[in-house]
């Protein structure tokens, strides 16, 4: 999925996560919510994340295979992990849900996400063509997700 469609996603994460976790700064749990829905494009030299990150996004994309080891529920448990160490469950629920969010997201598309990346090569992959369409009507239907739980 493209960008603006991973930040859609995120931000209805946030807004339904609002009414079952709590413990911080919503803002900033948010925040993290929103980074992890488009962290895991950061192996894509041409995703916006990789851009946005300057030299350090290029060195993580030359060395990565997109939708590789960034697309796997091992990077999702090791950030997490790390993490939570340093501020804590509730901060650490805000990242896992976005980058899960992703995970989620990619897996509905034809090119699929290798899940359990290193370990097993089995591929989860949907219907949704990336850009086109489809994913266009995802993002209307998320658009109206997000206003019904802001309104409701």
């Amino acid at each position: 999925m493209l960008f603006l469609t991973h930040l859609l996603f995120g931000i209805l994460i946030a807004l339904v996560a609002r009414g079952f976790i709590s413990g911080g700064n919503y803002w900033f749990f948010f925040g993290l919510v929103l980074l992890g829905s488009v962290l895991s494009d950061v192996d894509n030299r041409n995703s916006k994340i990789t851009k946005y990150l300057g030299l350090p996004g290029k060195i993580v994309s030359f060395f990565s295979k997109h939708r590789g080891f960034f697309h796997s529920m091992l990077f999702v448990v090791l950030l997490t992990v790390v993490l939570k160490l340093f501020l804590g469950d509730y901060y650490a629920w805000g990242l896992f849900l976005g980058l899960v969010g992703h995970l989620f997201m990619d897996s509905m598309s034809k090119n699929g996400i290798n899940l359990f990346y290193p370990f097993l090569d089995v591929e989860i992959k949907g219907w949704v063509r990336v850009g086109n369409w489809q994913e266009m009507m995802i993002r209307v239907l998320l658009v109206g997700l997000i206003v019904w739980t802001v309104v409701w």
